[in-house]
C-alpha cells in the first residue's frame, strides 16, 4: 500500500503523456474531417474570391482615443445644447400663450357632452346650436390632424393628434385646442426648427390626451383595418418622468380571501398599469397581507429596489406566486409599511456611511414617500395605527393612495377617510375600462406639489428631465427624449401643469456624431449608470408603438371602435406595443461591458462626475467627457485587438460596384448592432440586405461606406453561383443537396464578413447560422485574435448543431477577414466517429472498450460530439455527463472555465400563475385532496382550452388584403448564463489519473488532441459512485438565471438635476370624513355569508 500510495501521488502532482497508439488514427479521422469541411463549405472558393478582391486593397488604422473623444464630445455638447434651448423656447412660449386664456371658460355647455343632466325645454330648443358649434370644432380639428397630414414629416406647420378616449367637445379639451392654435406657440414651433434643422421632433402633450407636433407626420397605424391607435401623450416615458419628483413606493396589497377570482385579476391589472408610472429614479418595493404579511419578493425583504425593467418584471411574476386566503387585518400590515421607511439606513450612522461609499446613494429615490393600497375593503381600522405613526413622526410624510378593487365594489369610505389622514385620495376600480386612467390617479396630487415648487422658478432655473431610451411609436426607432412641465399660468387656472413640452434625439443622430466601430466606441450613462446609448444595446425591431390590434375583427365596424386593450397572456413584443412593459430594457453599463475592477473604477468615476484619466486595462482603455448641463456622460472604449479597417476606391472618382444576382437559395444576413443599424433595425436580418445594397436609406450607407461590403458580395460570387438553383415546382426544402451533403445531417454552409454579413446556403436554413452571426462575442472562430490554421469547432446549443469553421486574415494586416463555416446536426459526427471506430482495427482501444470504459469524441469546449459505442452523452455537454471528469481537468488546469452573462437574451416567457407558497395556513388533507382534483380537471381543461385560443394569441398580418395570423413568439428579455469551457493540453496527448488513496472514484482518462482541429478524443477508465460523481458538479448551461439574482444594485448617485420636492404649504388638502361614518361595516347577504363560512370550515 504504501509503494501503491507513493506511485498514485506522484501520478497525481502532474499529468502523464500517454503512448502514441492513438495518436494516428487522430490524425487520419482528423484528415478526413479536414476533407469534409473543405468540399462542404467551398473554402476554396471563398479564399480565391477574398484574394483577388479584398486582399491587399484594405487599409487598417488605429485611432488616437484623446482626439476622437475630444472632437465627438464637442459634437455631442453643441447638439445637445441644441435642443435643451428648443425645449426652453416652447415652455416660455407655452406659458406666455396660456396667460391669455381663461381657465373656466364654457366653449360648449355641459349639456352638451354630459348626457345625464335633465334635457329642459330651453335645453332642447338650443341643444342643435351647440351641437353644430361641437361639429364646427371637430371639422377645424380635422385640418390640423396627423391623420389629415398629406406629406409626411411637414416642416411648415405643427399638427395634432387627439388620444382615440378623449371626447373632442370637452371643455377642458377644447380649451387645449384653442391653446395650441395659438399663432405665438405656432411661431415658437418653427422658428425652433429654423434655428436648429436637427430637430427629428419637437412638440407638447396635454393632460386631455391631445398632442401638438412638429414636424406634422403622416400617422401610421398598420394594419389599418385592424389596428386601434393607443397613442396618448399621458403615458409616454416624456411625459411621466418630467410631472412628478422622484419617489419610494410600497405596494400594500389584499391578498384575503374575498379578492380571489376577477377582483385579484383586475388587481394585478391595476398594479401592472401602475408599473408604467414608475422609472428608474423611482424605487419600490411590495407587500402582501390578509391574516399574516410578507414581503412579495422574497429575495429583496426590506428593500427598496429601483424601478427597472427586470425589477417590475420581478414583481409580476411573484404577484402570481402568492395565494389568497383568510380575511383582510390592515392595521399591522400598515405598520409593518412605516416601519419599512422608518428603517433606512440613513438613520444608521458609521454603518450608512461604509455603505454609501461602496453603493453610493443607495437608499431610495430621495423624493416622496408613497403606499399605494389596493384592497376590496377595510374591516379593521387602520387609525390607531396612522395616529402613532404621525405623532412618532411628525416630519417624515408618508402619503396613502387607495385603489378601491372589486367589481361593483364602489365608493369605500373607510379608504377614503384612511388616505385623507395620510394627504392622499382613491380611486375606484371596479371594471376593466377603469385600469388605465386610474392607475395614475395618485400622481395629480404628486404632480401639483412639483408644479408649486416650480411656480417661481423662471424656465432658466428648472431641470430638464431626460428620459431613459425607448421605441418611438412611429418608426422612428430607438430615442432619448427631453422634456419640461408647462406651468399653469391660465388665468383662474389650477395648481397643476397644464402641459408637457419635449424634444427628440434619436440613437440615429448620436451614431453620426460618436465613434462605433469595434476598435473604438462611446457610450452615454447617467448617474445610475443607466444606459442612454451603447452601440451594444439590444433594442426591439423599429415599428409602430402604441397600438393595439384586434386579431382580425375590423376595428370600423361600430361596436368595436371603442374596443379596449385585452389583458392575458401575450408575447412581450405585444406588451411593448401596448406600452405595458418598457419597449427598451433598463440596462446598466456593467451589464453591457466586460466585469474587470478597472472598469468598475471607470463607471464609478462617470457616475461621480471625474473626468480626465485615460485608464488602461491591457487589451482595453477607457477615456470619459461629461456632458455639461445635464446628468449624462460619455464614455469611451478603445479596443487594441481591432483595428479601423477602411476600402477606398480603385481609383479617384470611381463609384463602388455592385455585382450581386439574387440566389434562390442562398440568404444573405446582416447582424443586429452592424451595418446602418438604425435604419435597417425595422427589418429582420435576413430581410436587411437589399435595403442596405440598393441604398433605399436616404442616410445609410454613404458612398464610402459601400466600397468594402460591395467587395465582399464580388469576394463570394462565384461561391454564391456554385450552388443548385431552386428546381421547378420545388420549395427550398424539397430541393436536392449537392452530391455528398445528407439532408439528414446537413444544416447549411456560411460565410461571414467580419462587418456582420453573412451569406447562407441553404436559404431556409438561415435562421440556424443566425445565432452564431448575431452574437459574435460567444464563438473563438468570430474574435480578432484567431488562428488561421486552425479549424474551430463551436456548437450552439440553443439550436442543437455544430459549426467547423474557418478564418481567413488580411495577408497585410493580420486582420480577420471572414469566417466560412459548416453547420452539421449532432448525428453526423457522432454517426462518422461511431463507424470509424467500429471498422477501423486502430481503434481497438475504443472498440474493446470494458464496461467502466467511455471512448469520447469531444470539442476543445468539451461538449460531446461522438462516443464508442454510441451513448446518450452525445449532444451533450461533459458537465452533463462526466462532471467528475470534467473537475478534474479543470483542477489540473488542462480545461479552463469562464461563466458568462448574456444581460440580453431572449428566453420563453415564464410559466405564472400557479402558486408555489401560500400565505394561509398549512395545507390540510381535506384541501390537498380537493386541490389535487381540481388540477387534474383544470389540466384537461387547460389544454382544450389553449388549443382553442391559439389562434387568438397570434399577430395578425395582412398578405395581399388578407388578414392571416403570424405565430406569437411568447419570448422576453432575459439573463442567460453560459458556461465557457477551453481544453488546452499545449497540442500533446496526456494521460490523467483520477482519485487518490482515499477515494472509490480511480482510473484514468486519456487525451488525444487534434491537430489543427478543435477536438480530442478521451478515453475514460474509471468508474465513480454516483454519490462522488455528481459531488459539486461544474455549470454548464445555458440556463437562465432568475430575475431574483440581480436585485442588489451597482453603485449610483441621485441625479442633482431633478426637484425632490416632497410637500407644498400650498398644495391641495382635502377636508378628511368622519372616521365613524367611514367604517361602516360592509353588507353581506345572509346566503353569501353563510357560504363563505361553509367553505372556510371545510378547507380547515
Amino acid at each position: 500500500m504504501l509503494w501503491y500510495g507513493l506511485i498514485l501521488t506522484l501520478s497525481l502532482s502532474r499529468p502523464t503523456v500517454s503512448d502514441d497508439r492513438l495518436e494516428a488514427s487522430v490524425s487520419r479521422l482528423g484528415a478526413q474531417m479536414h476533407k469534409f469541411f473543405m468540399e462542404q463549405s467551398r473554402f476554396d472558393l471563398i479564399e480565391k474570391g477574398f484574394s483577388n478582391h479584398l486582399q491587399g486593397k484594405i487599409e487598417s488604422h488605429l485611432l488616437d482615443l484623446n482626439s476622437t473623444a475630444l472632437k465627438s464630445t464637442q459634437k455631442v455638447q453643441k447638439f445637445i445644447d441644441a435642443k435643451i434651448k428648443a425645449l426652453k423656447n416652447l415652455v416660455v412660449a407655452g406659458e406666455e400663450t396660456a396667460k391669455t386664456f381663461v381657465f373656466d371658460h364654457k366653449r360648449v355647455p355641459d349639456y352638451v357632452s354630459t348626457k345625464y343632466l335633465p334635457h329642459t325645454e330651453t335645453i332642447v330648443n338650443t341643444e342643435q346650436v351647440y351641437r353644430n358649434a361641437c361639429l364646427e370644432y371637430e371639422r377645424e380639428m380635422w385640418k390640423l390632424s396627423v391623420y389629415n397630414t398629406t406629406t409626411d414629416n411637414n416642416l411648415t406647420y405643427a399638427a395634432n393628434h387627439e388620444h382615440v378616449e378623449s371626447y373632442k367637445c370637452d371643455n377642458a379639451f377644447l380649451r387645449d385646442f384653442e391653446w395650441f392654435n395659438s399663432q405665438d406657440l405656432e411661431d415658437a414651433f418653427l422658428a425652433n426648427q429654423a434655428a436648429d434643422p436637427t430637430l427629428v421632433r419637437q412638440y407638447i402633450g396635454t393632460y386631455t390626451g391631445l398632442t401638438k407636433v412638429l414636424p406634422a407626420p403622416k400617422w401610421q397605424k398598420e394594419p389599418e383595418e385592424v389596428t386601434m391607435d393607443l397613442f396618448d401623450p399621458r403615458y409616454r416615458p416624456w411625459f411621466i418622468t418630467a410631472e412628478t419628483a422622484p419617489k419610494d413606493v410600497v405596494f400594500l396589497i389584499d391578498y384575503s380571501g374575498s379578492v380571489k377570482g376577477q377582483t385579484l385579476h383586475l388587481t394585478k391589472i391595476t398594479i401592472q398599469h401602475v408599473l408604467t408610472t414608475l422609472d428608474p429614479y423611482d424605487y419600490f418595493t411590495a407587500i402582501w397581507y390578509n391574516a399574516k404579511r410578507a414581503f412579495v419578493m422574497e429575495c429583496n425583504v426590506q428593500t427598496f429596489i429601483p424601478a427597472t425593467t427586470r425589477n417590475k418584471r420581478l414583481l409580476l411574476t411573484m404577484l402570481d406566486k402568492i395565494e389568497e386566503k383568510d380575511i383582510a387585518n390592515l392595521p399591522p400590515a400598515l405598520n409593518m409599511t412605516f416601519d419599512l421607511y422608518s428603517n433606512d439606513l440613513i438613520d444608521i450612522g458609521d454603518l450608512n456611511d461604509s455603505v454609501k461609499a461602496t453603493l453610493g446613494d443607495f437608499d431610495g429615490s430621495g423624493g416622496h414617500k408613497v403606499i399605494l393600497l389596493f384592497t376590496d375593503g377595510i374591516e379593521n381600522s387602520p387609525t390607531a395605527v396612522i395616529q402613532e405613526h404621525m405623532i412618532d413622526n411628525p416630519e417624515h410624510l408618508i402619503r396613502i393612495f387607495g385603489f378601491s378593487m372589486g367589481y361593483g365594489t364602489g365608493v369605500m369610505p373607510a379608504l377614503d377617510y384612511t388616505t385623507c389622514m395620510m394627504r392622499g385620495s382613491y380611486a375606484i376600480v371596479d371594471s376593466i375600462m377603469d385600469v388605465r386612467l386610474t392607475s395614475k390617479s395618485y400622481m395629480t396630487q404628486l404632480s401639483e406639489i412639483l408644479a408649486l415648487a416650480y411656480a417661481d422658478k423662471p424656465v432658466d432655473k428648472r431641470p430638464v428631465t431626460f428620459a431613459t431610451p425607448y421605441m418611438d411609436a412611429q418608426r422612428r426607432g430607438a430615442t432619448i427624449s427631453l422634456s419640461m412641465p408647462i406651468l399653469n399660468t391660465m388665468i383662474n387656472g389650477t395648481n397643476n401643469f397644464l402641459a408637457i413640452a419635449g424634444v427628440d434625439a434619436t440613437f440615429m443622430q448620436l451614431r453620426e456624431m460618436l465613434p462605433h466601430s469595434k476598435h473604438l466606441y462611446a457610450f452615454i450613462i447617467d448617474k445610475n449608470g443607466i444606459v442612454f446609448f451603447h452601440p451594444k444595446l439590444k433594442t426591439p425591431k423599429r415599428e409602430i408603438f402604441s397600438v393595439r390590434r384586434t386579431a382580425c375583427y375590423k376595428v370600423n365596424v361600430f361596436h368595436r371602435h371603442g374596443t379596449r386593450v385585452p389583458y392575458g397572456i401575450t408575447d412581450e413584443r405585444v406588451l411593448k406595443m401596448l406600452g405595458l412593459i418598457d419597449s427598451i430594457a433598463t440596462t446598466d453599463i456593467a451589464e453591457l461591458e466586460p466585469k474587470s475592477a478597472l472598469f468598475t473604477k471607470f463607471r464609478r468615476q462617470m457616475i461621480d462626475g471625474i473626468c480626465g484619466e485615460t485608464i488602461d486595462d491591457g487589451a482595453r482603455s477607457y477615456k470619459c467627457s461629461l456632458i455639461a448641463g445635464t446628468p449624462l456622460a460619455i464614455g469611451y472604449v478603445l479596443d487594441k485587438r481591432y483595428s479601423e479597417v477602411t476600402m477606398g476606391p480603385p481609383s479617384p472618382g470611381i463609384q463602388p460596384v455592385l455585382t450581386y444576382t439574387p440566389h434562390d437559395m442562398v440568404e444573405y444576413l446582416i447582424a443586429d448592432n452592424t451595418l446602418c443599424h438604425e435604419e435597417l433595425s425595422a427589418n429582420n436580418s435576413n430581410e436587411r440586405f437589399e435595403p442596405f445594397i440598393y441604398g433605399r436609406y436616404k442616410t445609410c450607407p454613404k458612398t464610402a461606406e459601400k466600397y468594402l461590403p460591395f467587395a465582399f458580395i464580388r469576394s463570394v460570387l462565384e461561391w454564391h453561383r456554385s450552388w443548385p438553383a431552386l428546381e421547378d415546382n420545388a420549395t427550398c426544402e424539397t430541393t436536392a443537396l449537392p452530391h455528398k451533403m445528407y439532408a439528414k445531417y446537413f444544416i447549411s454552409t456560411f460565410v461571414q464578413f467580419f462587418q456582420g454579413i453573412t451569406a447562407v446556403y441553404p436559404k431556409c436554413n438561415w435562421k440556424y447560422a443566425f445565432e452564431m452571426t448575431n452574437n459574435a462575442d460567444r464563438f473563438p472562430s468570430l474574435q480578432p485574435q484567431v488562428d488561421p490554421k486552425k479549424i474551430y469547432v463551436e456548437h450552439e446549443p440553443l439550436q442543437g448543431s455544430v459549426v467547423l469553421s474557418k478564418v481567413i486574415l488580411d495577408t497585410k494586416y493580420g486582420t480577420r477577414l471572414g469566417t466560412v463555416g459548416v453547420q452539421w446536426h449532432y448525428d453526423y459526427l457522432a454517426d462518422f466517429f461511431a463507424n470509424v471506430t467500429r471498422d477501423d482495427p486502430s481503434w481497438k482501444a475504443c472498440k474493446n472498450a470494458g464496461p467502466t470504459t467511455r471512448c469520447l469524441l469531444v470539442s476543445n469546449s468539451l461538449f460531446v460530439l461522438g462516443s464508442a459505442p454510441t451513448s446518450a452523452a452525445v449532444g451533450k455537454h461533459l458537465a452533463d455527463t462526466e462532471s467528475r471528469v470534467l473537475a478534474e481537468l479543470v483542477k489540473r488546469k488542462l480545461a479552463s472555465m469562464e461563466l458568462i452573462l448574456d444581460f440580453q437574451a431572449s428566453c420563453q416567457m415564464q410559466h405564472r400563475g400557479k402558486p408555489i407558497y401560500s400565505a394561509a395556513p398549512g395545507v390540510t388533507p381535506v384541501r390537498k385532496l380537493l386541490q389535487r382534483i381540481f388540477d387534474a380537471v383544470w389540466s384537461l381543461l387547460a389544454f382544450d382550452f389553449l388549443g382553442a385560443i391559439k389562434t387568438v394569441l397570434a399577430r395578425p398580418v395582412f398578405v395581399s388584403g388578407i388578414c392571416r395570423f403570424e405565430k406569437s413568439d411568447q419570448k422576453e428579455q432575459c439573463v442567460m448564463q453560459f458556461a465557457k469551457y477551453n481544453l488546452d493540453t499545449a497540442g500533446k496527448s496526456v494521460l490523467l489519473h483520477l482519485g487518490n488513496a482515499n477515494s472509490t472514484c480511480k482510473g484514468t482518462v486519456s487525451i488525444t488532441p487534434f491537430k489543427d482541429i478543435e477536438m480530442a478524443v478521451l478515453i475514460i477508465d474509471a468508474g465513480c459512485p454516483a454519490s462522488e460523481a455528481e459531488a459539486n458538479p461544474l455549470p454548464y448551461g445555458p440556463i437562465r438565471v432568475p430575475d431574483c439574482s440581480f436585485t442588489t444594485q451597482h453603485y449610483r448617485r441621485r441625479r442633482t438635476d431633478l426637484d425632490y420636492t416632497r410637500y407644498h404649504t400650498g398644495e391641495t388638502v382635502r377636508e378628511c370624513p368622519s372616521e365613524t361614518a367611514s367604517m361602516a361595516p360592509p353588507s353581506t347577504s345572509l346566503p353569501s355569508a353563510l357560504l363563505l363560512c361553509a367553505i372556510g370550515w371545510l378547507l380547515q
